[in-house]
């Protein structure tokens, strides 16, 4: 269709005969020719006079050439079958390859060209015109291959032409939906010196899209007036074939007042995958002017359920407390309803799929004293809910082009080169044996060399390496902070329409250009793939992972407790696919009550990978020496998990000046941080935390801020302060000196060797422990796999430690692996 593009292309126009007229004395053999075509459109099958042989460059015999087509082609795909591999925006495509074969049957045969060409169509079943072809169907030439341009003889036999094509990674799979189709094709031309001997050969090429299996997403969902608040995981991806798992949460189903119980009983479960389909029907150049000019078309759209079911029963109800309902059901498309993959098409059809689900919930009510005696309200609701989902073909082992590269065939010589008939002797001087190859890294045969460390031999392949201070965004965080409309949140703003992450409300300054707000968020902030992938390039054993801020402050109180439970889940189920690589400091409900924090505290005490707690400085929104505290304090002191406090708010902004804005982060970052950090355990300290709570041990983000630095000032200030002394608070406490040799632990996330040193002055080098504080401060090459930050923390541990290798050692895993009981088995 003429002014229109196609996958970034010009759509192909229909063929043209290549000669309008043909003299008399030729119209026999062009009427032989025609017919040959018409009956095989991939073979040139002659039946001709032998005075006309030759004028085609045919020399065999008449009876030959009567028997069998003199030409055919053929095509041998070589290549996998072609799946690209991730999203459109990311994909590294598929490759394709192989040979297209012409079979000679006579001793020889002239060809003018041979050509061929890489097709995309794109069909409407709703055309705007519904008797023009050009309407129904565009082609796109996305690639084409000349083999042969002139003429050119060809003997008897198999003559074979390898060609290859890289498909990009944005192309859209095959589909063919209810609205339109999208189908690739090869097609093969070569014409003899005579137009109408035109050999055609035509073969469809299946493109399919597979995304790789991501973390199962959990969603929680809040139904007012009622308090039923439902959290549902659910798998992002679901396959054309094979069943997936839903698991259902309801909670908040029994109220009890006044010697009474108000339950919800669930009565059904109903859920439906749907798929829909949108396409713009495009108008040739002829029918332009019917939607109002040349690239313009009408819209179609149209929905199906391609799975559906329900279920009356099979759930487990527990009315006690607040009562809680839990269920766990499959879904699939069903196999008759031929479910599409999703497509995002540059042409105009797109496809997607929901998964919707349906309660139907029953309102009973009972006497606390003869709960089984329950009365039906007669009153009932239906909570529907629905979740983007994707359907796609399955990925298997996931091995791109790019990582499996079968063979590509460019500039294919003539014949294979030629070699020296003899073979002369060496009389050069004695060769050195080869070193042998060190087949042994890390306790393992790999069969090759251990890669270097990246500082010298700081990192040796025997160092047991442990990141204490990582943090990780789950996948319900991401979508707690993408459904905001005030920081925190995370909003598509960059300058490409990338995500940022808006932490602070002087972030989200309206006279700063909404792509400068904020800090770029990538993949490194939430897909465990490219932690574990940080931790290999790092040679990082273990991680202990945590949430990272803004916390969980700017929830409500009543929401706190469910959504921390749900992220809380999401950073077990993570931690639990790389068993024994990963553990995790939990986050906790600072905003609800204290009850919800204790909780929440004892329901992760027997978790396999909770090794403590995260927590910032402004506690219950009073300061961690808030005495409402206490009893979140207790349940620590007692189970002797340690607390991993981070800052986040900083300093008010007054104090950065009127100019902070041109400085970056850099005055939040560098200065307010570790103040934030000093001030809230010094509030600690003189709220005599220590003193009521002997055992409870505080981890402190940034080696201690400003801490180790200041603590003999905080001491003298506390011993020469008359109000202290007048109230006798000072006497008999526990000193500063003390409760760092005793209850705090530091990181040594400090860049310098400077403030490193003072750390171990300050705690003792058996409690500090190593950090890379990923994902933030990542290199501004963004094609450098190593992180500049990572390699300063390694550099002061080992300027600090000097030729003490075992210094090194406990600073870089051994602690950690003390400290927090890290072993994969316990």
């Amino acid at each position: 269709m003429p002014g229109r593009t196609i996958f970034g292309r010009k759509a192909a126009s229909a063929p043209s005969t290549l000669f309008s007229s043909t003299s008399h004395s030729d119209n026999s053999i062009i009427a032989s020719l025609r017919k040959a075509s018409r009956s095989n459109r991939n073979s040139l099958s002659l039946d001709l006079p032998d005075s006309n042989m030759d004028f085609l460059g045919l020399k065999s015999a008449k009876h030959s050439a009567a028997s069998e087509p003199a030409v055919k082609l053929d095509m041998q795909i070589e290549s996998p079958p072609l799946v690209l591999f991730g999203p459109m925006s990311s994909s590294t495509g598929a490759l394709l390859s192989g040979q297209l074969k012409i079979v000679v049957t006579v001793p020889e045969v002239t060809l003018e060209s041979l050509s061929m060409q890489f097709l995309a169509n794109v069909s409407t079943k709703k055309p705007v015109a519904p008797h023009c072809k050009e309407c129904m169907k565009q082609s796109t030439e996305l690639y084409k291959w000349t083999f042969h341009s002139d003429a050119h003889r060809l003997t008897k036999g198999i003559h074979s032409y390898p060609f290859s094509y890289l498909l990009p990674g944005n192309l859209p799979a095959s589909s063919f939906g209810k609205l339109g189709h999208i189908d690739y094709v090869l097609s093969a031309r070569a014409t003899s010196p005579l137009s109408s001997s035109r050999i055609t050969f035509d073969r469809p090429i299946k493109v399919q899209r597979a995304i790789q299996p991501l973390l199962e997403k959990t969603s929680v969902r809040i139904f007012p007036p009622t308090l039923l608040t439902t959290s549902v995981t659910f798998p992002p991806m679901i396959h054309p074939i094979g069943q997936n798992n839903v698991f259902l949460r309801l909670d908040g189903v029994n109220v009890r007042a006044k010697g009474m119980q108000t339950r919800w009983r669930l009565r059904k479960v109903i859920w439906r995958l749907e798929e829909n389909s949108k396409i713009v029907s495009p108008a040739c150049a002829k029918h332009a002017p019917k939607v109002g000019g040349e690239g313009k078309g009408i819209a179609h759209q149209d929905g199906r359920v391609v799975g559906e079911g329900e279920y009356k029963s099979g759930w487990k109800t527990d009315f006690s407390g607040n009562g809680q309902i839990e269920f766990e059901f499959k879904c699939a498309p069903r196999p008759d309803r031929d479910a599409m993959c999703d497509v995002e098409s540059p042409t105009g059809l797109c496809i997607t799929h929901n998964l919707v689900l349906e309660l139907i919930v029953a309102e009973e009510y009972c006497y606390d004293r003869t709960p089984n005696a329950v009365t039906p309200t007669g009153s009932a609701r239906v909570l529907r809910m629905q979740f983007a989902t994707i359907v796609t073909e399955r990925a298997g082992l996931g091995i791109s082009w790019d990582e499996e590269q079968p063979p590509m065939y460019t500039d294919v010589p003539p014949s294979p080169p030629t070699y020296l008939a003899c073979v002369e002797h060496y009389c050069g001087p004695p060769l050195e044996e080869p070193n042998p190859i060190d087949r042994k890294y890390n306790g393992r045969d790999y069969g090759l060399s251990p890669p270097k460390p990246p500082r010298g031999d700081l990192m040796a392949s025997d160092t047991t390496v442990v990141d204490i201070h990582t943090h990780i965004y789950p996948p319900s965080y991401i979508e707690l902070l993408r459904n905001r409309a005030k920081p925190p949140l995370i909003r598509n703003s960059g300058p490409n329409g990338e995500a940022r992450l808006i932490i602070l409300p002087g972030e989200d300054d309206p006279s700063r250009p909404a792509a400068s707000r904020g800090r770029p968020i990538g993949l490194e902030y939430y897909d465990i793939k490219q932690k574990i992938k940080f931790m290999d390039e790092h040679r990082i054993s273990i991680s202990v992972i945590s949430l990272a801020n803004p916390w969980l402050d700017f929830l409500p109180p009543e929401e706190a407790p469910k959504v921390v439970r749900s992220i809380n889940n999401d950073i077990d189920q993570i931690c639990a696919l790389y068993h024994g690589r990963l553990f995790a400091f939990a986050a906790l409900p600072m905003s609800a009550a204290p009850s919800d924090i204790v909780q929440e505290i004892k329901h992760l005490e027997s978790s396999k990978y909770v090794r403590g707690f995260i927590m910032g400085t402004g506690g219950l929104g009073s300061g961690l020496d808030d005495s409402r505290l206490d009893s979140v304090f207790a349940v620590l002191d007692s189970i002797k998990r340690p607390i991993f406090l981070h800052p986040h708010y900083g300093l008010p902004n007054e104090i950065y000046g009127p100019r902070a804005s041109e400085y970056g982060h850099v005055l939040p970052l560098a200065l307010g941080f570790p103040l934030e950090t000093t001030i809230a355990v010094t509030r600690m300290f003189l709220g005599g935390v220590w003193d009521r709570y002997r055992n409870i041990t505080v981890l402190i983000a940034h080696s201690g801020g400003t801490l180790p630095f200041l603590a003999g000032r905080i001491q003298s200030c506390i011993e020469h302060d008359h109000r202290l002394a007048a109230e006798y608070k000072s006497e008999g406490r526990r000193s500063l000196d003390d409760v760092l040799a005793n209850n705090i632990l530091l990181d040594a996330v400090t860049y310098s060797p400077g403030p490193l040193k003072a750390a171990v002055e300050s705690v003792g080098k058996e409690k500090i422990m190593f950090g890379t504080d990923h994902p933030f401060f990542p290199p501004l090459d963004t094609q450098s796999s190593t992180w500049p930050s990572v390699l300063s923390n390694l550099d002061a541990i080992k300027e600090t430690f000097g030729p003490v290798k075992a210094d090194e050692t406990d600073i870089l895993g051994g602690n950690a692996i003390r400290i927090l009981n890290l072993d994969a088995s316990s």
